[in-house]
């Protein structure tokens, strides 16, 4: 009996032990992949050319991380089941990505340069390897133009979409709910494809709101442990008005203190990066007078320099502080109707790029609209 006894009470220390041992994993997983996150974000600031290239791949990422949500919460599997749904889908993607954006010439411009590191090291290897090296880049990038023409891709999708209409069967609605999600996922992509755009005539509209927004969920998070008491909304429990209003409160404060010296010592070399020459030098101009400001020690200066800057920077964290959650609403959202608990598994630790980026779209479009209504 004492024998059992023993057993029986060991059988929920067990338990713990696993439980206690899977949160440690998980927390280690999380960690490094969060170090390695933030290593990849901050070699993009060595190197800004690839990051429109990035958010060209975290808006394909965010596109299969939809489509997936959307065949879990049809309850059809996801790619296989169903079939010229999901080829229709993303040809409509690619059809979406060349109306948007010229993207024969922005590929070109990636496989130009990374050819040329290519070539250069293969050719150290074996004088072969680097011509052979060359005809296969330069191949490619002759064909990009083909496989990305506007018309051609326009004419695949549409087809695509006939055949579908042709096979579909009964039950409709879930072909309809699958085309509705379709439908928001492009619709995302317009708006990724416009941040792309932008960014690679300034990397002032991704940074700053990127540095607010991580701000407001940090903030959100820490003021959510301490005082958090009354659910914000039903789709997504951990969020509370403390933690919202406390992060937004902070996170104002944060842009105050944020502005001028963000300016100051950081906006020249950022927009130095800048693809425009004369951009860039509008950004040195309002350097200086940021440290000129400094040297006086006021926030007063010339409107049309800093003091734009300022409002900007202000704007932008009200902005993020009343409107901020909403992505993080909607997604809990698709989620709670998927019953899931992340998008995809793309990034351990952490689920899915919709996971992530969430409240970073929204921040993004605002803070592009608001220096061209103020700058143009």
């Amino acid at each position: 009996m004492k024998a059992k006894h023993r057993h029986t009470d060991t059988k929920p220390q067990i338990i713990k032990a696993e439980r206690r041992r899977d949160r440690v994993l998980h927390l280690f997983v999380r960690t490094v992949s969060g170090i390695c996150m933030i290593a990849f974000f901050g070699s993009i600031l060595l190197y800004p050319f690839y990051l429109p290239y990035v958010l060209l791949l975290l808006s394909l990422c965010t596109y299969y991380e939809l489509l997936r949500v959307a065949a879990i919460s049809l309850h059809i599997h996801y790619p296989r089941s169903t079939g010229y749904m999901t080829l229709t889908a993303w040809s409509f993607y690619f059809a979406v990505l060349t109306v948007s954006m010229d993207l024969p010439e922005f590929l070109g411009k990636f496989v130009e340069t990374v050819g040329s590191y290519i070539i250069f090291y293969t050719s150290r290897l074996s004088p072969e390897f680097g011509n052979m090296s060359f005809v296969v880049l330069r191949a490619v990038q002759d064909s990009l133009p083909q496989i990305f023409n506007k018309l051609y891709n326009f004419i695949a999708s549409t087809f695509l979409l006939l055949i579908l209409l042709l096979r579909v069967r009964e039950p409709f609605l879930p072909v309809l709910s699958f085309c509705g999600w379709v439908m928001g996922g492009l619709a995302l992509t317009i708006l990724e494809v416009y941040i792309i755009m932008t960014v690679q005539k300034d990397l002032m509209y991704f940074y700053l709101p990127c540095i607010l927004v991580v701000a407001n969920d940090t903030f959100a998070y820490v003021w959510g442990k301490l005082l958090g008491r009354h659910p914000l909304v039903r789709v997504s429990p951990s969020k509370t008005w403390e933690g919202y209003i406390g992060a937004g409160i902070t996170t104002l404060v944060f842009s105050h203190f944020c502005a001028i010296p963000f300016v100051e010592r950081f906006g020249g070399e950022l927009f130095k990066s800048r693809l425009d020459a004369d951009a860039a030098m509008q950004a040195a101009t309002i350097a200086a007078a940021a440290t000129k400001a400094a040297t006086h020690g006021t926030f007063l200066l010339d409107y049309n320099q800093l003091s734009r800057m300022y409002i900007c920077c202000m704007l932008l964290a009200l902005w993020i502080s009343i409107v901020g959650p909403v992505g993080g609403m909607l997604a809990s959202l698709a989620k709670r109707c998927a019953k899931i608990k992340n998008f995809s598994n793309l990034i351990p630790g952490h689920g899915g790029i919709i996971d992530r980026i969430d409240c970073h779209i929204l921040a993004n479009i605002y803070c592009i609209l608001l220096y061209d209504f103020f700058y143009k």
